[in-house]
């Protein structure tokens, strides 16, 4: 328990040193450089945004808030002086930047986690497809397979860079599907179960023809339809 909380207090400080450093390098820049220093918004925008990919939400909010202080302290007469009265021009400039840069840091840090979290459901995703008995094909909203495992490019005998962009009636065919398909294209994200379909295929290979069972699944992503094939070898099969 001690070394996750020293773990998460290092981490803690690295973000929000990361904040001071980069204010601080980017305020001495502007200092040297005069021709910066008229347009001070620009730098510390770009530093809370990069603060932001890096340290989160926190210390982007941080570092905006940061970075009007400096502006204000550094860039606005009276300089390096502390004054409650200013330009009302400068005082809407800082207030706008503030805003801006704000929402800014929001959008990202929103659009983030949801980019982690939509990484983390697909390797959960790949993980559980990987390690199961039989094989799957996920489909997006075209029919395009965008996933094959191993054991379904062992039933198939294909390559994985054969399998991925066909579409499923080259494995299956589609007039034994189609109506499923589009039955659950229009239930998303229900527990409908479609009703399991037996088909013979014979592999491109001299093996004898193989007995197949297919049943079909439907889930969303980001308001797409998307769709797993499940096949399962069987050994006794009725036409």
């Amino acid at each position: 328990m001690n070394v996750r909380l020293g773990k998460g207090f290092a981490f803690f400080g690295a973000r929000y040193g990361l904040v001071l450093l980069a204010n601080a390098i980017v305020t001495r820049l502007m200092l040297k450089v005069g021709f910066l220093a008229e347009a001070p918004f620009v730098l510390y925008f770009a530093v809370s945004i990069v603060t932001t990919v890096y340290g989160g939400i926190g210390p982007g909010l941080f570092s905006t808030a940061l970075s009007a202080f400096l502006v204000a302290f550094c860039f606005i007469p009276p300089f390096f002086e502390v004054s409650l009265y200013g330009k009302l021009e400068d005082i809407l400039q800082i207030a706008f930047y503030v805003m801006v840069s704000g929402m800014s840091c929001a959008f990202l840090a929103g659009w983030k986690r949801k980019l982690e979290h939509f990484h983390d459901e697909a390797a959960e995703c790949r993980e559980i497809a990987e390690t199961a008995p039989e094989g799957v094909f996920l489909l997006d909203q075209h029919e395009c397979i965008i996933y094959a495992n191993e054991i379904s490019r062992k039933l198939f005998a294909e390559a994985d860079e054969d399998l991925i962009g066909r579409k499923l009636d080259f494995a299956v065919p589609r007039e034994l599907y189609c109506t499923q398909l589009e039955s659950l294209r229009d239930s998303l994200n229900t527990r409908r179960e479609a009703k399991p379909i037996r088909f013979m295929r014979k592999p491109h290979s001299s093996r004898a023809p193989i007995c197949l069972e297919l049943r079909l699944r439907t889930f969303s992503r980001h308001g797409h339809a998307m769709f797993a094939a499940w096949f399962h070898q069987i050994e006794n099969f009725a036409t």
